[in-house]
């Protein structure tokens, strides 16, 4: 775990897998989740961000950063209320600080402005 602010960490593969056995009904989303990234070799580049408190992962994004300055959001999982939205909120102030103009979530063709 490396931490950025607040309670805000980036995770490893590891770290990810260790939280699917305990993802309650998550657990499928958490584990397409990692296939995805294991699959996309994006561990390295784009580790996943994470709300975790004493020590418990709360809530993970899957994020990548676009070399056009557009940031991708593959998904967002919270493990209990209200952590979704400071997961969100970290987000957008971590990549609008390196220069990020538009979020693409990955459902969507067309990138919105933020």
């Amino acid at each position: 775990m490396t931490h950025l602010f607040d309670n805000i960490y980036l995770l490893t593969r590891e770290e990810v897998e260790q939280t699917i056995p305990t993802a309650g009904i998550r657990k499928t989303m958490v584990n397409a989740m990692n296939s995805l990234w294991v699959r996309f070799q994006n561990y390295e580049k784009f580790p996943p961000i994470a709300v975790v408190e004493n020590g418990q992962v709360m809530a993970i994004a899957m994020v990548t950063h676009l070399k056009n300055n557009d940031i991708n959001l593959y998904d967002i999982v919270s493990f209990s209320p209200g952590f979704g939205t400071t997961l969100w909120k970290a987000i957008l102030k971590i990549y609008s600080e390196k220069g990020a103009k538009n979020i693409k979530f990955r459902a969507l063709k067309s990138a919105l402005r933020f």
